[in-house]
């Protein structure tokens, strides 16, 4: 059962109307059949949930309705598509639990899962000890962070925060490159490079929509978004050449549920056997960020930020 509260806006960018081309829906029909049949049936994993889960019957999940290819929704059906929304629902199968999905904003997710209002943010946290100190996290998939601009900006490589020197760069609200992204201002000032302007935007959309027409120079995503967004943005967006600052991405926990964050480790690695994992990667082009086990908090500092075979 997916439950949506979006409010489309009267009028859409070429990635906003992105976000509900039918053509590119994921995660529907079969996926949805057999997701319903484990519904109910707890598997051996599912029985190590916690037990107010098992009663309930119900895993709740907090997604980002508007960020492809991680999930997006389906104009048809307005059915939740993505790389998220498939691994979540291998793992609703790998549980046998029926998943429940929430559209949640970026900013809202923390606070949400600290309130209990769901059970797991289904987005790539990057795992870094700002995000833990908060949430903890279970890996999914690597993250190579890289800029995506639009296709009027001059080309340039754009490999760090400081190459940004001069730019206007489009972030969410609570992005953890923020602090990132003014030491390297700050920096850029010194060596008179020019300042960086961080704008920051409520959701993907406005993000997007600033990025296209010019209001902003570029944003900061995972290399395999950044392409996915290039190639189907009608020639309004680019991926700038360079990649860098390497983490884990995760989806989060309200901390203090170790039984929780157990078995949703346990239900990744087992889609990861069960080729259910390799199928999402393949379908959304994510092998170069594709990981090959499940990881929990405590992660950060124990890879190198600037090491991307740490995977």
């Amino acid at each position: 059962m997916i439950h949506s509260t979006l409010r489309r806006p009267k009028t859409l960018s070429v990635i906003g109307a992105l976000l509900l081309v039918t053509g590119l829906a994921a995660g529907c029909g079969a996926g949805d059949d057999a997701a319903d049949k484990a519904a109910g049936n707890l598997t051996a994993l599912g029985k190590t949930l916690p037990q107010k889960i098992q009663d309930a019957g119900v895993l709740q999940v907090a997604i980002l309705p508007d960020f492809p290819p991680q999930s997006f929704k389906d104009e048809k059906t307005n059915e939740l598509a993505g790389f998220n929304v498939e691994l979540v629902k291998a793992m609703g199968e790998e549980l046998g639990i029926k998943i429940e999905f929430q559209d949640v904003k970026f900013d809202a997710m923390i606070p949400g899962l600290q309130a209990s209002r769901y059970d797991l943010a289904a987005v790539g946290f990057n795992v870094v000890e700002s995000r833990e100190t908060a949430v903890d996290l279970v890996s999914m998939t690597a993250v190579r962070q890289s800029f995506l601009v639009s296709a009027s900006f001059p080309d340039r490589v754009l490999d760090g925060f400081e190459s940004a020197c001069g730019m206007k760069v489009a972030l969410l609200a609570s992005n953890t490159y923020m602090d990132s992204l003014k030491e390297a201002s700050d920096k850029c000032a010194k060596d008179g490079k020019g300042t960086i302007d961080i704008q920051t935007y409520p959701n993907d959309s406005a993000l997007f929509a600033a990025v296209e027409s010019g209001r902003a120079d570029g944003t900061i995503n995972n290399t395999a978004t950044n392409a996915y967004l290039a190639k189907h943005s009608g020639g309004k967006l680019k991926k700038a050449e360079g990649h860098f600052r390497c983490t884990l991405a995760g989806f989060g926990v309200k901390k203090g549920q170790p039984e929780l964050l157990k078995a949703l480790q346990a239900a990744i690695n087992a889609a990861i056997k069960d080729q259910k994992y390799t199928a999402a990667v393949s379908k959304w082009d994510y092998q170069e960020l594709a990981v090959t086990e499940a990881k929990v908090s405590p992660l950060a500092g124990t890879y190198s930020l600037d090491d991307c075979s740490f995977n």
